[in-house]
């Protein structure tokens, strides 16, 4: 059941002249066949705010050394939104923001993860038998 969605709602604090971390997120997962990793980020700035904020999406394969997959072509202007799809390669994803002034970021978090724990609904199949006589009743 790959390909549904989760959705978490984050915000951050902005404060002037300093980057603060919108989300930093752990995938479990150690294959290294596991094809990119994804994540959707709604962006809403509060129509309070003193300035504009500028914002970076990072990867990391150790948590400790980050490249940068997404830097935001426009900043998020007061009472704004702003939406950012990235794939990513590393274990760790972590999205950061900058200002000039403070304010608040408030986001919505989609990713794709299963819904469903394999196996808790299991598949009853009908024996041959039962099969035949449903359909020669019909």
């Amino acid at each position: 059941m790959q390909g549904k969605w989760s959705r978490a709602g984050l915000s951050a604090g902005l404060q002037p002249e300093r980057w603060v971390c919108l989300l930093e997120k752990e995938d479990p997962t150690e294959d290294p066949v596991f094809n990119y990793r994804g994540i959707n980020l709604h962006m809403h700035a509060d129509h309070l705010n003193a300035a504009n904020a500028e914002y970076v999406i990072q990867d990391s394969v150790d948590g400790t050394t980050w490249v940068t997959r997404l830097t935001g072509p426009n900043p998020i202007v007061p009472g704004g939104e702003v939406d950012a799809v990235v794939h990513f390669r590393g274990r760790y994803v972590r999205a950061l923001l900058f200002s000039h002034g403070t304010g608040r970021i408030d986001a919505t978090l989609a990713i794709p993860e299963d819904q469903v724990v394999p196996g808790l609904f299991p598949v009853h199949a009908l024996a041959c038998a039962t099969y035949c006589e449903v359909l020669t009743e019909s």
